[in-house]
């Protein structure tokens, strides 16, 4: 259990889909999230000047997009719970990856400059530190012990699965205590529902995410290549026909709680 003096309001966006969003309008406070929505357009890689190299847009078949319908930061979701439009810009560049985000707040349009970036860093308050990594438990539970979200699943930002799958394995793990039945077979019940599909949101593409970060200019261009390539209309329909019906967010149905009083 994570701890804090007050709520935690600092972190990225996050976005919510399928069975998470399922949850959502189930709770009630679904128009409130969609309207902290921050206005992110989709995906759109960028060179050294701002030139736009590919674009993927919000709902684009190809799946390759990243952005959802329901894009929300991470402390605006938290306050739901207990404005302007952009893209979501990203820049390989020898050295590392630049990647801004817009939001509700004001911080679209910062510039492709890095020393703007590194120089915004060294007065801010709230800085937000994250490891790209996968967590794999054996087991979600042990006695009266029950691990959720990140703790027990965490499919990297890079999957943009996490909060979908915290969200509805809430919701999984209330159903099934709210059951009343032997504790053990409540925490069973709720592994076994939620594991599959855990399974299936946590695989990456080959070289994910290192690939679509190089670090060096023999890497950069290569990757930029590939990211044009893939923005081309061809490749992208091509994309949307093979991962059709196959996405975590289309292969997983979200259970109904009658005494939970769930539609």
């Amino acid at each position: 259990m994570e701890r804090a003096p007050a709520l935690r309001t600092g972190g990225q966006n996050v976005d919510l889909k399928g069975a998470g969003l399922r949850v959502i309008e189930r709770m009630g406070p679904e128009d409130q999230v969609r309207a902290a929505y921050t206005g992110e357009l989709g995906l759109e890689f960028v060179q050294a000047r701002g030139q736009a190299l590919a674009r993927f847009p919000v709902g684009d078949p190809s799946g390759m997009s990243l952005t959802s319908d329901v894009e929300i930061l991470r402390g605006d979701l938290a306050e739901l719970l207990v404005s302007a439009t952009d893209w979501w810009r990203w820049l390989n560049t020898p050295g590392g990856t630049i990647s801004l985000r817009p939001d509700r707040h004001g911080t679209s349009g910062a510039g492709w400059k890095a020393d703007r970036v590194l120089e915004a860093l060294e007065d801010v308050e709230d800085l937000y530190f994250e490891v790209v990594g996968h967590v794999h438990a054996p087991l979600w539970s042990k006695g009266p012990v029950v691990l959720l979200g990140d703790a027990a699943y965490c499919p990297t930002p890079v999957t943009g699965m996490g909060k979908t799958l915290a969200v509805a394995g809430a919701y999984v793990l209330a159903g099934a205590m709210a059951k009343h039945t032997a504790l053990r077979d409540e925490l069973t019940g709720y592994e076994r529902i939620m594991r599959p599909w855990v399974n299936q949101a946590q695989k990456l593409p080959p070289g994910v995410p290192r690939i679509a970060n190089p670090t060096s200019r023999a890497g950069v261009r290569p990757a930029s290549g590939a990211v044009r390539v893939a923005g081309t209309p061809a490749v992208r329909r091509t994309a949307a026909r093979l991962s059709r019906g196959r996405r975590p967010t289309e292969t997983f149905t979200l259970p109904g709680y009658a005494h939970l009083r769930s539609p």
